[in-house]
């Protein structure tokens, strides 16, 4: 009986684990085809991506993927959520521009291996700036959540404007 019991047991959890991670997966492929990683062709030279609600799982797994440092564009949230989860992606991350608050909310020994952390509360006038951190192999991605549609559509606007120029 001792032997039978910890099958059915273990037999449970995985099935309990696999129903978990299966949940976790399919919640994560519906948020992608809802809101996926947006190319948005070259700004100033650079790559440049948005990204509406995306996870900090699949955010750290893209900016791991990408072969060259980034000029990230988030609300101070989710620079401090991602950069406690996974602080090696300080060495992808050239500069953060935070476009929610213009004080400074990344704990200080994060920032120090960052080139530059703008903090601004007027996302227009803190995208003038990417052209001053502009550099060769490196790619811009913007990034907001559901209820911050007004700073997408200030960026694509910016990107209209400037793309062309």
């Amino acid at each position: 009986m001792k032997y039978s019991d910890q099958p059915i047991t273990d037999k449970t959890n995985a099935q309990t684990s696999t129903k978990t991670l299966l949940d976790a997966r399919h919640e994560s492929l519906n948020r992608i085809t809802k809101f996926p990683l947006q190319a948005r062709g070259k700004l100033f030279g650079m790559d440049t991506f948005s990204w509406v609600n995306p996870s900090h799982e699949e955010l750290i797994n893209t900016f791991d993927a990408l072969p060259f440092q980034l000029i990230w564009i988030c609300n101070a949230a989710t620079a401090e959520e991602l950069l406690t989860l996974d602080v090696s992606l300080l060495h992808k991350i050239k500069t953060i521009i935070q476009y929610d608050k213009a004080s400074f909310t990344l704990d200080k020994a994060k920032a120090m291996h960052l080139n530059s952390y703008l903090c601004i509360s007027d996302l227009a006038e803190g995208l003038e700036s990417i052209l001053g951190f502009r550099k060769q192999k490196c790619a811009v991605i913007f990034t907001s959540d559901a209820s911050t549609n007004n700073y997408l559509k200030t960026f694509e606007d910016f990107l209209k404007v400037n793309q062309n120029s």
